[in-house]
């Protein structure tokens, strides 16, 4: 490329990059990318096609600089250029990875064009000059027919139709998250832990210019912001302890808080406070007291009167309703009500003049969803767009709520997208990226290996090994959902194993011989064990109501938790097929039997939600395999623990493995991570190695459409 064409925009996509300027944008927003990785990128479209090797690159952009580790270096850069792009290392559509030789850039180009006007004809040279005084409209009247029908399509189609596009909105170092926008949708409200990425707190930002001023300075983190109708407040959440919030708001330009109330708050409380129109109502979503499912309430601004709007179910696993939304008239109220374990729906309920439910809350549909993320009104009042799905893969639908019809994907907004909100004819939504990988420690040498990489923000999560420790079974989304993966044990040769693509999934396990997988997922809005064969297939359904499943170690029976009986208990099924029998009285979850197949381990937790994920507080039981008295093994345990012929391992915290003897009772130091696992860990049946999923990075955009209706 020569230094005339440098000096232009060199296209490709959405996207422009300015060589001159060191700008890159995307659809003519500008997107915030560091000098290096601009510079490898630079580098890799001036020779599109080609190979530029790891050395030239280090060489051009790192040459002279006395600084750690250039492959490092390189490596943090062409993951913030994917980053930027929205590309993956996995199906790339610009910057492909030639494994130990360099990269690629293989989008279509187009490049800028410098070139000189053509010379004229002679008979053209003679006419210049010559005054033709209606010359000009000869080529408009060719064209009027074309522009006359252009206009009227463009006039007629709806405007909704059109292609949308979402184009980042905050992107700034940290995480951003808790979107509100102003009554004229020209100002943006949103929680930010900032430049240091020290403190959360509410900051305010003029959209399409300014720099972002902090409205808040309090010790404890905001949510579930809500800008008031009237302009005069945002109302939010600041948690205060355990189950305790404070109702609070503060003025958008800044100023004296103004603590409204404090609330009981449960696990999903804090992502959904609404006023209505006229600014006299705020709801949010509470509990009277323990062991209850939280409920939509509303707070009058006027007299402090705190009104109940809905009545959920009351049982073992019911979280109950949040993400309340009041629609732009005020008369009816959109929420999520989660009725069993990931088992989600939106819900409207109508409301009279002066706030009272008229009549039952109505479900729209019998589409269920892992979990809700946020609820909005589109204008108009006819429709909502929620965000929903598995806990890793969320998206954005959209939902008419006289309920018939089905809902309908946003094409717009990008995946693992929540907390939609929607003002005038602005959308705003978070879009939230979580790169976890699976790393192995060799318990041996103490040698660390990072083995699965997911190279963009994918996860890549609870491991098992199979039990000849060959290879290993994972969760992953780097097919854009939650899906269960197997590799070998070294992290090579992945295979895609199930494609439900959506639904909530759970851990995997192996059978004794190795040949099949057992899992729980909600495909059909229910909880249900199912078994693949490990090299792929259909999945075959086991269990209904039945989570995290385990095989007995003869392979006869598959143990799995289910709440069928009133409560969380224990039980198993014939892995033939057959009549489940209940194992355990007193409560239980993640069954997984000893290694000599004698005894039952199994976590209990003392929250009145046991369906969630092991806790630090969970305690740790066994019992004999035939039925006997229970004994704690354990008081506290963290996220999972794994059984082999030498013991039980164990987190006592997020960080440090340990094993103990249960003949001994002695109980050693396996390993300190130092990073926080996700989701689980195991350990290879010979105990040499232990495999776990690490946050390696984490970041947040806020994301606008604009023109959305």
């Amino acid at each position: 490329m020569s230094q005339a064409q440098k000096t232009g925009v060199i296209r490709f996509g959405v996207f422009e990059v300015e060589p001159g300027s060191g700008i890159l944008r995307k659809q003519g927003v500008r997107i915030r990318l560091q000098e290096q990785p601009f510079q490898v990128l630079l580098t890799l479209v001036e020779r599109p096609g080609e190979i530029v090797t790891r050395e030239e690159l280090k060489q051009k952009i790192w040459a002279g600089v006395e600084f750690g580790d250039c492959d490092h270096s390189l490596n943090i850069a062409v993951n913030k250029i994917r980053e930027a792009l929205r590309d993956s290392a996995e199906t790339p559509r610009y910057i492909e990875t030639l494994p130990r030789r360099g990269y690629r850039f293989i989008g279509p180009l187009e490049m800028p064009l410098r070139s000189e006007p053509a010379p004229l004809s002679p008979g053209a040279q003679a006419a210049v000059g010559q005054p033709r005084q209606w010359q000009w409209l000869w080529p408009l009247a060719a064209i009027a027919p074309m522009l006359a029908l252009a206009l009227v399509w463009w006039l007629r189609e709806p405007r909704g139709a059109r292609e949308l596009r979402a184009i980042p909105l905050a992107s700034y170092p940290g995480y951003q998250s808790s979107p509100a926008l102003s009554p004229d949708a020209k100002r943006l409200a949103f929680v930010w832990n900032g430049d240091t990425q020290d403190s959360f707190q509410i900051y305010v930002v003029e959209i399409g210019e300014g720099t972002p001023v902090r409205i808040t300075n309090h010790a404890g983190s905001p949510s579930s912001l809500a800008w008031s109708p009237d302009d005069r407040y945002i109302a939010f959440l600041r948690k205060v302890e355990g189950e305790r919030a404070d109702l609070v708001l503060v003025p958008p330009f800044g100023g004296p808080e103004r603590k409204l109330a404090e609330i009981s708050i449960g696990e999903l409380s804090l992502c959904c406070l609404s006023w209505t129109p006229d600014t006299r109502w705020l709801a949010f979503s509470a509990h009277n007291s323990p062991g209850e499912p939280d409920s939509i309430w509303a707070f009058s601004m006027e007299t402090g009167e705190r009104r109940r709007l809905t009545f959920p179910r009351v049982s073992a696993d019911a979280m109950g309703d949040w993400n309340a939304s009041f629609s732009p008239d005020g008369r009816m109220l959109a929420f999520g009500r989660e009725e069993k374990s990931f088992v989600s729906y939106p819900w409207v309920l109508s409301l009279s003049s002066d706030l009272r439910p008229e009549g039952e809350p109505r479900r729209l549909g019998d589409r269920s969803y892992a979990r809700l993320g946020g609820i909005a009104w589109v204008p108009g009042g006819r429709e909502i767009v929620f965000g929903a799905g598995a806990a890793l893969a969320k998206l954005l639908w959209r939902l008419d709520v006289s309920g018939r019809s089905d809902p309908l994907r946003l094409p717009c907004a990008t995946e693992d997208a929540s907390q939609p909100v929607i003002v005038g004819h602005r959308l705003v939504y978070l879009w939230y990226r979580r790169e976890v990988n699976l790393w192995r420690l060799d318990t041996h040498t103490g040698e660390r290996k990072l083995l699965i990489h997911s190279g963009s923000a994918r996860e890549h999560r609870i491991p098992q090994y199979s039990p000849d420790g060959r290879r290993i079974a994972f969760q992953s989304t780097r097919s854009g959902n939650i899906e269960i993966w197997r590799c070998d044990a070294d992290g090579s040769n992945c295979l895609q194993l199930t494609s439900f693509r959506g639904p909530q999934l759970g851990r995997p396990r192996w059978s004794p011989d190795g040949q099949s997988i057992t899992f729980d997922c909600r495909a059909n809005g229910e909880p249900g064990a199912y078994v693949v064969a490990a090299d792929g297939g259909r999945p075959r359904l086991l269990a209904s109501d039945a989570t995290v499943p385990s095989w007995s170690r003869d392979g006869r029976w598959i143990y799995f938790a289910s709440s069928r009986s009133g409560s969380l208990q224990i039980w198993k099924t014939p892995a033939a097929g057959g009549t489940a029998v209940q194992v355990t009285r007193n409560g239980g979850r993640n069954p997984i039997e000893s290694a000599d197949g004698k005894y039952l381990y199994y976590n209990r937790s003392p929250f009145r939600y046991e369906r969630f994920p092991p806790s630090v507080v969970d305690s740790l039981l066994r019992m004999p395999v035939g039925g006997g008295e229970e004994v704690e093994v354990i008081p506290h345990v963290y996220c999972c623990f794994n059984v082999t012929a030498r013991g039980v391992y164990f987190m006592p915290d997020p960080y440090t493995i340990r094993l103990l003897d249960p003949g001994s009772g002695t109980v050693t130091t396996v390993a300190t991570l130092g990073q926080n696992v996700l989701g689980a860990f195991c350990v290879s049946p010979d105990d040499r190695f232990v495999v776990w999923g690490q946050e390696d990075r984490r970041s947040s955009e806020l994301m606008l459409v604009d023109d959305f209706q």
